[in-house]
């Protein structure tokens, strides 16, 4: 069930919901809704690189992220660095945290775990070594990847390494972005 509907359930009657013309009104609400809510609650924002460009929407997620009641955390997931303009100061304060690429990179002891598991290989600590030094113990470039034969670096996956690249990378691009990268990635002569 989602929090709105779950807040919103849990204190209908006791006041009236505040007009949805207004955000900074309705996020106030939600505060106060969580605050008064007697679980701990998780707001998730996946993607949120792609809120980059709308300054009203950093300005609401600021001032949630900056109001938090003590039974309530704020995730948000992003491709790029975030750039809250309260950040600097809720990380000095110990009230957020910051999870970059490398702490989400695998070790050694999950590129053998991951192709124990999922793959049903057992792969040599040589090849962990190739596969960490050519994808940076990045998690998609290694299950993209495929161990070396014969000592030989480790290949990723041609076919799984284009679709996800166009699918999850260029295909999030801006189309003008999109253009450029067309016009600059092929090269008329070698």
């Amino acid at each position: 069930m989602s929090v709105a509907r779950h807040l919103g359930r849990a204190s209908s009657g006791s006041r009236r919901a505040p007009p949805l013309s207004d955000p900074h009104t309705v996020l106030g609400e939600l505060i106060t809704q969580i605050a008064a809510h007697d679980q701990q609650i998780t707001i998730f924002l996946d993607d949120f690189h792609c809120v980059g460009g709308s300054p009203q929407t950093l300005d609401l997620i600021d001032r949630l992220a900056r109001r938090l009641p003590p039974n309530c955390h704020l995730l948000l997931a992003s491709r790029t660095k975030i750039s809250l303009p309260s950040l600097a100061r809720l990380l000095l304060e110990g009230r957020a945290s910051e999870i970059g690429p490398s702490d989400l990179a695998f070790t050694d002891q999950e590129v053998k775990e991951y192709y124990r598991s999922v793959r049903g290989e057992e792969v040599s600590s040589d090849d962990v070594d190739r596969i960490l030094a050519s994808t940076e113990g990045w998690p998609a470039g290694v299950a993209l990847s495929r161990p070396g034969v014969l000592g030989e670096a480790p290949a990723l996956e041609a076919g799984g390494l284009s679709e996800y690249l166009a699918s999850e990378v260029y295909g999030r691009l801006p189309a003008e972005l999109q253009g450029f990268l067309l016009q600059t990635s092929v090269y008329d002569t070698l």
